[in-house]
């Protein structure tokens, strides 16, 4: 009787752990769909932030970048508290709620002005014109759709591969920055402190671009100082020299990052904006799944992170010669 009683108390358990699976399971999924959503909204809003302002864009897309990292220092202990307070039905349930939000704020959105009066849509179809359309003609319009044609455009690809790095250098800072600074000595608290002080120092980054030098210009100087940050990494033994590399780090990239987007805008032909961020932004998601899984191999071959960050360095600066080639490019021609 008692092993009766046994067997079906274990198999209740089992039932349970496989209800809770499928759950998380399901939680997953709503939260794939969820990240998916919020992709979207980036690019058309960036797109239009770019149509609206001339001279105050690169203020503007500096306040922009700005409130996206005040949202990740406040929204990271909110989720913490929801968690601990509500689980995690309720914790999404409440991020739902304020995510919601997001729906006013693009009702509040207008179109930016159209300079032509065509404003028609064209639609692709692969029987748009009867089947006596070549297929290599079919294919050539679903390119041109696509924007594939702005990867012909030199600067476009400085400007994405300058991006493209900071994404880089930045994804390999966030995950490792604080490890690193553990193997070099430092307390837990002196790490996450230092880590909390960079972050504050690159919001403020993002709106203190000065117009004394052009956009590029700016972006020379602050990317030269984010990569030689980097690559000097070895040589920060203390914590003065530690806080002092991470912090001209975090901030040179907070003036870099929103002065791409001004120098995107000068380079793209404005109605191919929308399409510029969007592969912009994308190529930007593809470099991400990388720095982890380099400075892990890394840091697992040599037993440091010196070398890691070195790379991350190296990163940088291949960016900002990318974009010094393209203006030596430019005034050739």
């Amino acid at each position: 009787m008692m092993i009766g009683i046994y067997i079906d108390e274990e198999e209740e358990e089992e039932e349970e752990g496989k209800k809770k699976e499928d759950d998380m399971d399901d939680d997953d999924d709503d939260v794939d769909i969820a990240r998916f959503c919020l992709a979207l909204l980036r690019t058309p809003t960036y797109a239009l932030l770019a149509h609206y302002f001339d001279k105050m864009y690169p203020l503007a897309s500096g306040v922009c970048y700005a409130c996206g990292s005040l949202g990740l220092m406040v929204f990271a202990p909110l989720t913490q508290l929801l968690l601990s307070t509500y689980g995690w039905r309720g914790t999404l349930l409440i991020l739902a709620a304020i995510n919601f939000h997001l729906v006013a704020c693009a009702a509040l959105l207008r179109s930016p002005p159209v300079e032509s009066n065509d404003d028609t849509y064209e639609v692709f179809s692969w029987m748009s014109d009867g089947p006596s359309e070549s297929f290599k003609r079919k294919t050539h319009k679903l390119l041109e759709l696509s924007g594939m044609s702005l990867f012909k455009n030199p600067s476009f690809l400085a400007v994405c591969i300058m991006t493209a790095s900071i994404d880089t250098t930045f994804t390999g800072w966030v995950v490792y920055f604080v490890p690193h600074c553990l193997v070099k000595g430092l307390t837990p608290y002196a790490a996450a402190f230092l880590a909390t002080a960079a972050g504050f120092v690159n919001l403020i980054g993002h709106v203190l671009y000065i117009p004394i030098v052009s956009a590029r210009g700016a972006i020379y100087i602050s990317g030269t100082v984010a990569a030689v940050s980097l690559l000097v990494d070895k040589f920060t033994v203390t914590i003065i020299t530690i806080s002092i590399a991470n912090v001209l780090y975090m901030f040179a990239i907070g003036i870099a990052y929103p002065l791409c987007d001004v120098v995107m805008k000068s380079v793209v032909d404005p109605n191919m904006l929308a399409t510029a961020f969007g592969w912009r932004m994308a190529i930007g998601g593809l470099v991400r799944f990388f720095p982890g899984f380099i400075l892990g191999w890394i840091y697992d071959y040599t037993g440091s992170y010196d070398a890691g960050f070195f790379f991350l360095g190296a990163v940088q600066a291949f960016g900002v010669i990318a974009l010094v080639v393209d203006d030596l490019f430019y005034l050739r021609k």
